[in-house]
């Protein structure tokens, strides 16, 4: 078996390596021992009620109300995020085993999913963005589902195997692994994150070039976590957006 270290690679602290055309997917490496920060909430209220308009760059949307004292409902100069998804909305979304291996935080005494959406408020690549924080013990599985590979941490190094093949060892590391077919989206995620996936600009640019492997299902892989990355279109990605949170 052949191995490779991060640190023979490239001497950047941020690189990307491109995986053999056999193996169709990519690693990031970010020199960092920290886990990607997501913030969080300290308490959240439920809400159901209807607002008429959501406003894009170049239309208008209707979208469920999200009330602006709510703690879940974070307003910047760039983005609009939406934290910590109900148990029951999940559940409209995912399968049973999704919705196991996604975190569960404890919100004003509430038990909420670890769910995040960021919606862009200028436009951009990405219209929208799911982050998914996933279970240590459910790891595993989920990079072999995907990107069928086995990810392991052997101390403060983290070893990557592709499809019984090459190995990358990358050491004291934070690693981001993309490329996924759409047979594994729809498995693992369902054919509703698939479809809206699919509408993703991204995506569409993707199948415009006869790519079959899409970069908009991406996994960060930290020593004690996994974040899932999902790039939605804009219109699935609110409809998905009124299950979770509504």
């Amino acid at each position: 078996m052949e191995y490779y270290s991060a640190s023979q690679l490239v001497d950047n602290a941020h690189y990307q390596i491109d995986i053999p055309l056999s193996l169709p997917m990519s690693v990031s490496l970010e020199d960092e021992k920290q886990p990607v920060k997501h913030p969080r909430t300290s308490k959240t209220t439920d809400y159901a009620n209807k607002i008429p308009l959501y406003k894009t760059q170049n239309e208008l949307i209707a979208v469920s109300k999200i009330p602006s004292d709510n703690p879940s409902y974070i307003v910047g100069q760039e983005q609009r995020v939406i934290e910590n998804a109900l148990l029951q909305g999940i559940a409209k979304i995912f399968d049973e085993q999704m919705c196991s291996a996604i975190r569960k935080v404890i919100v004003d005494g509430n038990l909420r999913a670890a769910v995040t959406m960021v919606f862009p408020v200028w436009g951009g690549p990405v219209d929208c963005l799911i982050s998914l924080d996933i279970c240590e013990q459910d790891v595993e599985q989920l990079v072999m589902a995907l990107f069928n590979a086995k990810v392991k941490w052997a101390e403060n190094v983290l070893h990557v195997v592709f499809n019984e093949g090459p190995t990358l060892v990358i050491p004291n590391s934070e690693a981001t692994l993309k490329g996924v077919e759409d047979i594994a989206i729809l498995k693992v995620f369902g054919p509703e994150i698939h479809d809206a996936i699919s509408e993703c600009p991204v995506r569409r640019r993707e199948l415009a070039d006869g790519k079959r492997i899409t970069e908009c299902v991406s996994v960060i892989l930290t020593k004690n976590e996994a974040i899932v990355n999902l790039s939605l279109g804009l219109e699935r990605g609110l409809q998905i957006q009124n299950k979770l949170y509504a």
